[in-house]
């Protein structure tokens, strides 16, 4: 457990570097839309604190598990994180039958990031790595104590 200042942080890596989950609580983060930008998880990270962190919410509507946005473009090298915003469990699935593209779903599972652990409690993190993504797209699914919900990652060409 790393502190820094009133934000308490946990990182578990799988055996190969690329797979990041992040769990723990940030206080003050952007949501999406804002910058791509988190230096402070770039830190955590050892990435450069330029380097573009996407940012999905999950959280609780009415039974149904919210999504914000629903898609994301990016560009290899790129990272993007799913953060619980309230207290409900989540995962985190990339959808193999949706794949279109054999190249991005032997990308992402060499890396071991094809599901989350749950993510249990407000700001647990999953963060999926694009370095060096082949381009295409990377549906997945969030499911949670609701009715599951649909996304995609684009990953656009250099």
């Amino acid at each position: 457990m790393r502190r820094s200042g009133h934000h308490a942080l946990k990182i578990v890596r799988p055996s190969r570097w690329g797979a990041v989950v992040l769990l723990g609580l940030l206080w003050g983060c952007g949501g999406a839309g804002s910058d791509p930008r988190d230096p402070e998880v770039a830190a955590f990270l050892g990435i450069p604190s330029a380097t573009p962190i996407h940012r999905f919410d999950l959280v609780d509507r009415q039974g149904r598990v919210g999504l914000f946005p629903r898609t994301l473009d990016v560009a290899p090298g790129h990272w993007v994180q799913f953060v619980a915003a309230d207290t409900r469990v989540y995962s985190v699935h990339f959808d193999r039958e949706r794949f279109e593209d054999e190249a991005a779903w032997a990308f992402l599972q060499g890396l071991h990031q094809t599901a989350s652990p749950p993510l249990t409690g407000a700001g647990a993190r999953f963060i999926v790595s694009f370095e060096e993504a082949p381009p295409g797209t990377y549906p997945f699914r969030i499911e949670g104590q609701g009715v599951p919900v649909a996304g995609e990652i684009r990953v656009r060409a250099r």
